[in-house]
């Protein structure tokens, strides 16, 4: 082929091989082998003057999941105290890998009898750290666990107040 000077040393033979011939082999995804991850929430982080009234906590992550529990907790940070809050039917359930049942958002309800929230009182969200072998936290099809967060920093939000403010003259 003499390409960049050189004279053909018969390494390539042009006349072996197919035109029609498949180099189309197996297909791998970059989600096979990251864990799903965290990017965004309803309500949101650092969110303020959410709706006493908010009934979900809904999770969107890089990827579909399930949760292996079914649970994460909401804590008031103000009171001290926490509730278990759930996923609805099959909404994200694991059901032993169940692919109908990936989600994406994920959606966690709050217990009725924790509703309404507490006016002007902060809140965080806790999850556990995913674990199949135990059946906690969260878990994408490809057995990817997230890594969970207990820190109240990683995901709060602060309830509205009573009353507006009023404006001065």
């Amino acid at each position: 082929d003499d390409g960049n000077g050189f004279p053909t040393d018969t390494n390539i033979i042009t006349s072996n091989g197919s035109s029609t011939a498949s180099t189309f082999g197996q297909t791998y995804t970059f989600a096979s082998i990251f864990p799903p991850i965290l990017t965004s929430s309803n309500p949101s982080l650092a969110q303020l003057n959410v709706d006493p009234a908010q009934s979900t906590i809904a999770l969107t992550f890089s990827v579909p999941v399930w949760s292996l529990d079914g649970t994460i907790r909401l804590y008031d940070q103000t009171a001290g105290t926490f509730v278990t809050c759930s996923i609805s039917g099959a909404n994200g359930a694991y059901a032993g890998g169940t692919l109908a049942n990936l989600r994406n958002p994920i959606v966690f309800n709050i217990p009725p009898l924790a509703l309404p929230l507490i006016q002007d009182h902060v809140y965080y969200v806790t999850v556990p750290f995913g674990n199949l072998a135990a059946l906690t936290g969260i878990m994408d099809e490809n057995n990817n666990v997230f890594q969970g967060f207990s820190d109240p920093g990683t995901l709060y939000f602060k309830t509205a107040k009573p009353a507006p403010p009023v404006l001065l003259n």
